[in-house]
């Protein structure tokens, strides 16, 4: 899933948001682009932010992500943050991205997006830009606080899609330079080995000078033990 950003302000990175969201199907040996289309929610709420499948369904993560020109405080730039923190969730049956979403309203599935509830913590996290994926039968998640402006990653996972989430790991992550450098966005990568996590991180200068600071940084994390109970994932219709 593809999302369509626009500036709306007079200056580059002035006020910057969603428009809408595609669906992209990408030969992963070529990067040849095999098709375009638009999934059932087009929406700038961005459902398809975050993607994982589990054995039935695939799940849908939104985050606003609208930055520049929406922080209350002046010559501070930042997030919308009167939607930045959240998090809301969509599934649709595995693989059909084009089928109408149901959406979790903090007790059940509904095909109205209004009744969306936050899956997340928001407390001590002005942007939370979550990326979750399912591995060894459990959901994990990981979160770059704040984004571009916050220091600290948060590993978190849950039996279920929806959570609760359970905090398992944070730490600082220190930027590549003192002054001018920062990070963002920390994603999962493919990982084959069920203990393990592969985690990335990106990196921006402030300057915008070219430099090898914008690599990202890889770790490897450990997945602490223990396995959800049958009966906690099909109570919620998970089953194994």
């Amino acid at each position: 899933l593809v999302a369509e950003m626009r500036e709306f302000g007079d200056e580059y990175l002035d006020r910057t948001e969603p428009m809408g969201t595609f669906v992209a199907g990408v030969d992963a040996d070529t990067l040849a682009v095999e098709f375009l289309g638009r999934p059932s929610n087009t929406s700038p709420a961005l459902y398809g932010w975050s993607i994982t499948s589990d054995h039935a369904w695939t799940y849908l993560y939104a985050q606003c992500h609208r930055q520049f020109g929406f922080d209350p405080w002046i010559f501070e730039l930042g997030h919308d943050l009167g939607c930045a923190a959240d998090v809301t969730l969509a599934r649709v049956p595995k693989g059909f991205v084009f089928d109408p979403p149901e959406y979790w309203d903090g007790a059940r599935w509904t095909p109205d997006p209004a009744r969306a509830a936050t899956v997340f913590s928001t407390s001590g996290r002005p942007a939370n830009p979550v990326d979750v994926v399912f591995h060894n039968n459990r959901f994990h998640a990981v979160t770059k606080v704040h984004d571009w402006w916050g220091d600290e990653i948060i590993v978190e996972r849950a039996d279920r899609p929806f959570g609760s989430f359970e905090t398992v790991a944070r730490w600082i992550e220190a930027p590549k330079c003192p002054v001018d450098c920062n990070t963002y966005y920390a994603s999962f990568s493919t990982s084959t080995d069920p203990d393990v996590l592969l985690l990335g991180l990106s990196h921006n200068r402030w300057d915008g000078v070219p430099s090898s600071i914008y690599r990202p940084t890889f770790r490897r994390f450990t997945v602490p033990s223990s396995q959800p109970r049958p009966a906690d994932r099909c109570a919620a219709d998970h089953c194994d």
